[in-house]
């Protein structure tokens, strides 16, 4: 039986055009993971936020603007990871609900949004997404809704 020498290089050729895709999934993977990060970070940020403006007595504020500014610290505090996140990204809103309103006299919505850049190279040209600010990445948004303490008008 003669040797076959026309596949010489055929482990070589074949993990040349493996690697490439490979490479992106695992890139690919590892950006899923940041981003499943980040917008969970963000998510407890605001959840937290809303708690503790729940908590925080509003009625004892005397500038609703000092308030604000308080909750959206706390978004910044606990928002672990989001570095460029700031305060022109957090928005709280104080409002009344709709409807008979004996026991629950307001709510404290919490939205915060963070501008995610994938680095796997070709994610954002597949996309094609631009956020709020202008930046080519994926806006991720979190929102939440607490009932105030009773009282608390």
């Amino acid at each position: 039986m003669k040797p076959k020498r026309h596949l010489k290089a055929q482990t070589l050729l074949e993990f040349a055009l493996i690697f490439p895709p490979l490479m992106f999934l695992l890139v690919g993977f590892f950006d899923l993971g940041r981003a499943v990060f980040y917008y969970s970070s963000l998510s407890n940020a605001v959840r937290e936020a809303a708690r503790t403006g729940t908590v925080k007595m509003y009625g004892d504020y005397t500038d609703e603007a000092d308030f604000e500014n308080q909750i959206k610290d706390q978004v910044l505090a606990y928002g672990f990871g989001l570095g460029s996140l700031t305060a022109e990204e957090v928005s709280v809103v104080v409002d009344e609900i709709e409807g008979d309103t004996n026991y629950f006299v307001e709510y404290i919505e919490v939205t915060g949004k963070y501008c995610y850049e994938p680095v796997t190279p070709g994610i954002i040209a597949i996309i094609n997404t631009t956020c709020w600010n202008g930046i080519r990445g994926i806006e991720l948004t979190a929102v939440s809704v607490m009932r105030m303490e009773p009282g608390t008008n």
